[in-house]
C-alpha cells in the first residue's frame, strides 16, 4: 500500500514538472490598486480601471508590456506616479472627467501613444507626466488647466502643434525641451512664470509668440532652437537671462511690444548674441503663430501687423490668421469696409436674397453692413441683381478692381483696375509678365493690397 502510494506521488510530480512555467506561475490579471478603485487586464490588451477615489498603486505593470489601451472608469479621480511608464504597446487612452491628477511620470515613454485628452477637471499636468512619448502628435489640454509642470512633455519629438490654454498661470522649466517637430508656439497672456529652458532644443520651431504680464526670459528659455527665426516679445518683459537665446542661429526679426527705450532698458545676459543682432521691431508684438514673419511670408507680415493693428480683422482667433487661406467676397469687402473706417451705409435696402442680418444662429452677421455699403458705394454689385455670394473665393483682378472702385474710380473692366494697381505699387503680378487674374486671392495677399492702397 505504501509503495502504491509513493507511486502516485512520483507520477502526480512528473505531470506537474511537464507543465508549462508560465501556467504554474500565472498571476490573476486583476485586484485592486486603491481603497475603494479595482483594475482589470482582458486578453486582448485593455486594462479598465474602475471604483472611486484615487489609484495608488500601479500592480498591472507587471504586464506592461500586454497593454494596448487603457479605460479609466468615471469616478476615478487620480494616477499614481508612474503608472503607464514604459508601456510602448499602449496606443489608446480615455480619461474621465472624475480625473483630477495624473501622477508624475504617469504615461512617460509610452512611445506607441499619439494622441490624448487631458480631462477639464486636471488643473495641473503634473512633471514629465507625457515626456518620451516620442509617437504623440496631438495633446488637448482644456481650459481650466493653470499650471504645466516641469518636463510635461519633454522630448515628444513627433509633436508638430500645442494650443496652450488662456487659462494656464505657470509654465515650469523644459516643458516642451526636446520636442523637435513642435514648428511655433503661443504663450497665452494668463502666463505670468515662465521658467528655464522651456522650449530648449526645439530645432524645428520657427515663430514664437510671447504674449502678457511676463516679466523674465529666463535662462536657456530656446536655447539651441537653431531654425527660430521671429520671436514676439511683450513690453512687460525687463529682464532676459543668460543663454535665453543662445544657439538661435536663423533669429532675424523681434517683435517687442514696447518702445525702444524700454527695449533698450531691459537687461540682457550673456550668450543672447543672436537677440542683439536681430531686427527689433517695436510697438506691437507679433500676433498670429501660422504667419512666418522672417521666411515665407515675409512680403505680407507688415501688412498683416498693419490689418490687425488698424482693427480691419482679427484673425480666427488662439494666435491664428490662415494666411494661404482663401478669402472670401465677404471677407474682402469687410476688410476694404473696415479700412475705410467702418462707415454706415445711408440706406437699409438689402437687394440681395442670400445674404442677411442674422446667421442661421441667430447671431448678426458680421458682414452684413459691409456688404450694403459695398453695393451701395458701387464697390461690387453683387454676381447678379438679387445675389451676392459671400462665401464664393474672390480673384486677384476681382480684389484690386473692388480697390479701384473704393478709389471712386469708374466701373470699367479688370483691365484698367489691374494696370492701375501695378503703376500704384499695389502689386507686381504674381512673376515679371503674370498677373494670374483669375488666380484665387488669399488673405494674406488681400490685406497686402489693401495696405499698400491705403497706409
Amino acid at each position: 500500500m505504501k509503495k502504491r502510494t509513493l507511486s502516485l506521488i512520483l507520477a502526480l510530480l512528473m505531470v506537474c514538472s511537464l507543465l508549462p512555467v508560465s501556467a504554474a506561475a500565472d498571476a490573476p490579471k486583476s485586484g485592486t490598486c486603491g481603497e475603494n478603485v479595482t483594475w482589470t487586464l482582458d486578453d486582448a490588451g485593455v486594462l479598465t480601471i474602475s471604483g472611486t477615489g484615487e489609484a495608488t498603486e500601479k500592480p498591472w505593470l507587471e504586464y506592461k508590456d500586454s497593454i494596448k489601451s487603457v479605460v479609466v472608469k468615471e469616478g476615478v479621480t487620480s494616477l499614481f506616479g508612474g503608472s503607464f511608464a514604459g508601456c510602448t504597446e499602449l496606443t489608446k487612452v480615455d480619461l474621465p472627467g472624475s480625473l483630477k491628477s495624473m501622477g508624475y511620470f504617469s504615461f512617460g515613454e509610452c512611445t506607441g501613444l499619439s494622441n490624448i485628452d487631458i480631462p477639464v477637471g486636471v488643473k495641473e499636468i503634473d512633471a514629465n507626466v507625457f515626456s518620451g512619448c516620442t509617437g504623440l502628435t496631438s495633446v488637448n489640454i482644456p481650459y481650466g488647466v493653470e499650471i504645466i509642470k516641469s518636463g510635461a512633455f519633454a522630448n515628444c519629438t513627433g509633436l508638430k502643434n500645442i494650443t496652450i490654454p488662456n487659462s494656464v498661470k505657470e509654465i515650469w522649466g523644459e516643458v516642451f525641451s526636446g520636442c523637435t517637430g513642435l514648428t511655433s508656439i503661443t504663450v497665452p497672456e494668463s502666463v505670468t512664470s515662465l521658467s528655464s529652458a522651456a522650449f530648449s532644443g526645439c530645432t524645428s520651431l520657427t515663430s514664437a509668440n510671447i504674449k502678457g504680464g511676463i516679466k523674465t526670459l529666463n535662462a536657456s528659455m530656446f536655447a539651441d532652437c537653431s531654425s527660430l527665426k521671429s520671436v514676439s516679445i511683450p513690453s512687460s518683459v525687463t529682464n532676459i537671462v543668460n543663454y535665453a537665446f543662445d544657439g538661435c542661429t536663423a533669429l532675424k526679426d523681434v517683435y517687442f511690444g514696447g518702445t525702444q527705450a524700454q527695449w533698450e532698458a531691459i537687461k540682457i545676459g550673456s550668450a543672447n548674441e543672436a537677440l542683439k543682432s536681430a531686427v527689433i521691431h517695436y510697438g506691437s508684438t507679433y500676433p498670429f503663430t501660422d504667419v512666418d514673419p522672417a521666411g515665407r511670408h515675409a512680403p505680407f507680415a507688415e501688412a498683416i501687423q498693419w490689418a490687425v493693428n488698424e482693427g480691419i480683422t482679427t484673425g480666427y482667433g488662439n494666435g491664428i490668421f490662415k494666411p494661404n487661406a482663401d478669402c472670401s467676397r465677404a471677407q474682402v469687402v469687410t476688410f476694404l469696409w473696415r479700412a475705410e473706417g467702418s462707415p454706415a451705409p445711408k440706406s437699409e435696402d438689402n437687394p440681395f436674397v442670400d445674404v442677411s442680418a442674422k446667421q442661421a444662429n441667430g447671431k448678426d452677421n458680421p458682414y452684413y453692413t459691409a456688404i450694403l455699403w459695398a453695393n451701395e458705394n458701387g464697390i461690387t454689385n453683387g454676381v447678379d441683381a438679387t445675389h451676392f455670394a459671400p462665401s464664393k473665393t474672390c480673384t486677384r483682378a476681382q480684389v484690386v478692381t473692388f480697390l479701384w472702385r473704393a478709389e471712386g474710380q469708374p466701373d470699367n473692366p479688370f483691365y484698367t483696375a489691374i494696370l492701375w494697381a501695378v503703376g500704384e505699387g499695389i502689386t507686381n503680378g504674381t512673376d515679371k509678365t503674370h498677373f494670374s487674374p483669375n488666380n484665387t486671392c488669399t488673405r494674406a495677399q488681400v490685406v497686402t493690397f489693401i495696405y499698400r492702397d491705403i497706409a
